[in-house]
């Protein structure tokens, strides 16, 4: 698999410093990386679906969406994960 199979990488976002750092080590087309640190700041373990949710709302996605989603928290705890987001219904973020 190459940056080439993959449509976006939403990694976890607990600041911009470390998500661009992360994205130019792996050669990431900047095109290709999720971004809502901006939008929401800091949303800790939330973070990962809630930028999907700001980016696709009120979608229904049929077409091949391949997404890399990479966590990482306290202790060099992380997860990756790799899905096609076909078929997927995104709700849209309700403000209260």
């Amino acid at each position: 698999m190459t940056w080439d199979n993959i449509t976006f990488f939403v990694p976890h976002q607990a600041n911009k410093f470390i998500t661009n750092h992360i994205a130019k080590k792996f050669k990431i087309p900047g095109d290709k990386v999720l971004y809502s640190i901006e939008k929401y700041g800091n949303t800790s373990s939330v973070s990962i679906p809630l930028t999907l949710v700001d980016h696709f709302q009120n979608a229904i996605l049929d077409e091949n969406i391949i997404v890399l989603l990479s966590g990482f928290g306290v202790g060099l705890s992380w997860g990756t994960a790799i899905t096609n987001l076909s078929g997927c219904k995104m709700c849209g973020i309700v403000e209260v």
